[in-house]
């Protein structure tokens, strides 16, 4: 009989292990297409090429789900986090310690179409996807937490 038991026990968790996998998935899915367009609103725009590249992303791997927001744009990351000593001397990121950011202290040349070669100084950082995490933060750790909440209750 405990046998029995056991194995109706461990069906169980293994039900629920999967109801949370789903639930959890499509939270996922949501909150990441949440983010990117917090992330996109946040982007400061020139041509715009920048805020439609901000997509959402899911992926999944075993047990493992993973999502948030995600560019390929080759300046993205110039625009978050700032550049040379204007993007250190405007206050940086918020992530700089963190993530060990270091910026280019002096001024370099560089040719810009349109105008010719100049000294550039950076630029401050603008930062679009920070903002939007920290933005949408306690909403997807609240999301979370019910998702457990909701399939431990029912199951």
């Amino acid at each position: 009989m405990a046998k029995n038991s056991f194995s109706a026990f461990s069906d169980k968790l293994t039900d629920m292990q999967k109801n949370i996998n789903k639930e959890l998935e499509a939270k996922v899915r949501i909150r990441s297409e949440i983010l990117a367009g917090d992330a996109r609103t946040a982007c400061p725009v020139d041509e715009g090429n920048l805020r439609n590249s901000i997509e959402g992303f899911v992926e999944k791997e075993k047990d493992a789900i993973t999502g948030g927001a995600v560019t390929v744009n080759e300046y993205a990351a110039y625009v978050e986090f700032g550049t040379g000593p204007v993007g250190t001397q405007t206050g940086g990121h918020p992530l700089d310690s963190e993530l060990g950011i270091v910026r280019k202290t002096e001024p370099w040349v560089a040719n810009i179409p349109d105008v010719g070669v100049r000294y550039v100084h950076g630029q401050k950082a603008n930062p679009y996807m920070y903002t939007a995490m920290k933005q949408n933060e306690k909403e997807i750790i609240d999301d979370f937490g019910s998702v457990l909440k909701e399939v431990i209750r029912s199951g």
